[in-house]
């Protein structure tokens, strides 16, 4: 059952139109085995007396305790011939019914085989197209993961990044990853990009960073151009900080001033990073999907300097976590009944914390 209700919520949460086309697909399948059912019921019913006489018949021709009267009053050719024909007749009718539920059958499920691999299609061209989001997600470091080659340096600092590129990005060499996982310093990011470039100038150094930490500290972008650094920035852009807002989330608070569609002046906020990344001297492009996004970097070794993709994101979603317990505090008193609930779980958690 727990199994099931997953499958149903990750149905629901790629698109909610999936389940009910499901659901319609299966309906067919449901009709014909209620049919079916109906249909054999009325069947039994009706056949029950013939059966019986058969079998009686059938009695009175195999067992000695009537052979005597069959064989004196010359019985048994006309009983027999009885026999054959009652069980032709609920052989013939019998095979008339699996007959017509076999097609029936078939078609009812050739409609739900192709409401499935509907479905499929759906989910495979959506992800395809950069529009279911989790998915997207994975696709996005995938596609990234393509453009680079063995002389590619992936870097980043903070938010989303560090733990999504933990668990998904390939290293293909030693000196190919650089994290700041220390303290997670937003905008630490295009400086060290700037470093790597100018301490293994063959490399190719591709930035990955969120709107955040591109607001925190762009200025060394310009310092890029001047310098006529070719480096790489990917901007995912999910309009505010996405990261603290699912771990204020995800200790039982609500959404307060993390997304710019919940700050006072939020919503009005439309912010063109593609617009000021080319007015700091960048070569930048916005792109809609990962097919684009991938097309986009392919072509990136081109620029003179500074190379920057934006690619907009949700918010919300994130893959699943990577097998260890990352402690964040949660309040110990709190109106909110979520804030309570997760500070229980905290501290079942801080309890099989070892310290080394």
């Amino acid at each position: 059952a727990i199994s099931l209700l997953a499958m149903i919520g990750i149905l629901w949460w790629l698109h909610w139109g999936v389940i009910p086309v499901l659901m319609l697909t299966a309906i067919p399948y449901f009709f014909v085995r209620l049919q079916q059912s109906n249909r054999l019921y009325a069947w039994e019913r009706e056949r029950t007396p013939l059966e019986r006489k058969a079998w009686y018949v059938n009695t009175l021709l195999t067992q000695a305790t009537a052979a005597k009267e069959v064989r004196l009053f010359d019985l048994g050719p006309r009983l027999r011939q009885w026999f054959l024909d009652a069980r032709s007749v609920l052989r013939r009718e019998r095979i008339a019914l699996e007959r017509r539920w076999v097609l029936a059958g078939l078609a009812a499920q050739i409609v739900g085989v192709a409401g499935v691999f509907g479905v499929y299609s759906f989910v495979a061209v959506q992800t395809y197209q950069g529009l279911l989001t989790l998915g997207s997600l994975v696709m996005y470091f995938q596609a990234v993961q393509r453009a680079s080659g063995p002389d590619s340096v992936v870097m980043s600092a903070a938010g989303t990044m560090p733990g999504e590129l933990h668990k998904l990005w390939k290293a293909g060499r030693p000196m190919s990853y650089h994290m700041e996982y220390g303290f997670s310093c937003m905008g630490y990011e295009i400086a060290g990009a700037l470093a790597i470039k100018m301490a293994e100038p063959d490399r190719d150094v591709i930035c990955m960073l969120g709107d955040g930490s591109y607001m925190m500290a762009n200025s060394e972008l310009a310092t890029a151009a001047a310098l006529g650094m070719q480096i790489t920035l990917v901007i995912t852009d999910n309009r505010g900080y996405g990261c603290i807002n699912r771990l204020q989330m995800g200790t039982g608070g609500a959404e307060f001033n993390n997304l710019y569609a919940h700050a006072r002046g939020g919503p009005q906020m439309k912010i063109d990073f593609r617009a000021h990344a080319e007015s700091m001297g960048a070569t930048a492009v916005k792109v809609a999907s990962i097919a684009d996004l991938e097309s986009a970097l392919a072509g990136r070794h081109a620029a003179p300097g500074p190379f920057v993709v934006v690619i907009d994101t949700d918010p919300y979603p994130s893959t699943p976590h990577g097998g260890t317990w990352w402690e964040v505090g949660v309040p110990e008193v709190s109106i909110r009944k979520e804030v309570n609930a997760k500070y229980d779980g905290y501290r079942a958690a801080k309890q099989k914390q070892v310290l080394t």
